[in-house]
């Protein structure tokens, strides 16, 4: 398996060590066409093989769930505000993915955050508003906030406010802003 250490201490990809793919890469440029080229396609090979593995072991991980598998939390700063986290840290490698619902009247300070937001609405209507603007969003709308802008929301209407938000799997320091 790969990561694992032989006797000498190489790392081992399988049977082959980093020592013998560096033998077989001498081989080849110093021009030995025989054996050298033929070791080098094999190691070569190999590792391929090895990489495509490896790429199927993390595919392992796909996962498919219904939402009411999550359960909703409360955001602490928002006022009947829950939110679920559908995709974590645990699962995607590089974004979370999280759903929101507000009640109608519910809503979320203005706040900042030090990663960047992408959310799409699945129901109901919210003014949001994102640094000096506001925006009136339903279903079926797309909002980007950059990091570090100011942004809040308040639920409008008679049902409830649900979006997916997307962020980047990086430390997140969220700030009250004007509260």
């Amino acid at each position: 398996k790969a990561g694992d250490r032989g006797r000498t201490g190489d790392l081992q990809l399988g049977r082959l060590t980093l020592c013998q793919l560096s033998y077989a890469r001498e081989a080849v440029e110093s021009g030995d066409a025989g054996r050298g080229r033929a070791s080098f396609r094999v190691v070569r090979g190999v590792l391929w093989a090895r990489l495509c593995a490896t790429k199927f072991q993390e595919d392992d991980r796909v996962s498919v769930r219904h939402v009411s598998e999550f359960g909703l939390t409360p955001v602490a700063a928002g006022s009947d505000t829950e939110t679920q986290v559908l995709i974590g840290p645990d699962q995607g490698p590089n974004f979370a993915l999280r759903r929101f619902v507000m009640q109608p009247g519910g809503g979320m300070p203005r706040h900042t955050n030090t990663v960047e937001h992408e959310q799409y609405v699945l129901r109901g209507r919210a003014r949001v508003s994102i640094g000096d603007e506001r925006h009136d969003v339903k279903a079926g709308d797309v909002v980007y906030i950059p990091a570090g802008t100011p942004h809040s929301y308040d639920a409008v209407g008679d049902e409830p406010f649900e979006f997916l938000c997307a962020v980047p799997n990086r430390p997140d320091k969220i700030e009250l802003v004007d509260c």
